[in-house]
């Protein structure tokens, strides 16, 4: 599966690395592609900055691939949700080359695919923004399915078509879109769920402080207009001039 986005920051390294993750703590066995190769953030995401080799190296002939597949440790099975089985391995960056569309178009890209493949349950590949460079175009083809990455409030419409255009060019299958930057539901401290975009503690703590203000002033029940009570006239006492 490609992941990918209009623009840049949208949020698509997020959700690669958190799909990865939580599919490989069902049960599957996962191999997650860092193949942006000009702004790797995959492995500075899950604390791997320390591998410096990666698929940059597999594609110049430097490494082979199974010395550069990093297991990641998924955490204790008595995690709420794990599941024995599931199995998470990353291929980094690895240094950047000076010609990265080569590269990830080259046939020996789509054999490294293949390679990984056979031993997963999922691949999931991490590319470049696809409206600002053309790297991820030639594995639409090839690939199960590509996954959109929005960001609310700044990618726009026209981006979303010319990018759902680009994909149907290139004979890729659009398997649905993620939004990111929504805000999260109160109680679920972190990451929101549009996909996983830290929330505002301010925006949270106005919105409580509305409600629990509204809870506390009672509101007075409407008022009947009555009619006046009638004024008793008391008779004069006559008295003699």
């Amino acid at each position: 599966m490609v992941i990918t986005s209009p623009g840049q920051q949208d949020g698509k390294t997020t959700v690669a690395v958190r799909l990865a993750v939580a599919t490989a703590r069902a049960g599957t066995r996962v191999i997650l592609v860092e193949a942006d190769l000009r702004r790797p953030q995959v492995a500075q995401r899950l604390g791997l900055d320390e591998y410096t080799e990666g698929l940059a190296s597999v594609l110049t002939g430097q490494r082979h691939l199974s010395e550069v597949l990093i297991d990641y440790p998924l955490g204790e099975e008595s995690q709420v949700g794990a599941t024995s089985g599931g199995r998470l391995r990353v291929l980094p960056a690895g240094p950047i080359p000076p010609n990265p569309s080569e590269l990830v178009g080259s046939e020996k890209m789509q054999r490294v695919v293949s390679d990984l493949e056979a031993q997963a349950d999922l691949v999931l590949i991490d590319t470049p923004a696809l409206l600002a460079v053309s790297d991820a175009l030639p594995l639409l083809p090839g690939a199960s399915g590509v996954l959109i990455v929005a960001r609310l409030g700044r990618t726009t419409r026209a981006a979303i078509r010319r990018l759902q255009q680009i994909i149907a060019t290139a004979n890729g299958v659009p398997l649905g879109a993620v939004a990111t930057g929504t805000r999260d539901r109160e109680g679920y401290e972190g990451y929101s769920y549009g996909y996983y975009e830290h929330g505002g503690s301010s925006w949270r703590a106005r919105r409580r402080a509305r409600r629990e203000a509204r809870d506390r002033i009672p509101v007075p029940p409407p008022e009947i207009p009555r009619a006046e009570d009638p004024v008793s006239v008391q008779p004069t006492e006559s008295r003699p001039v």
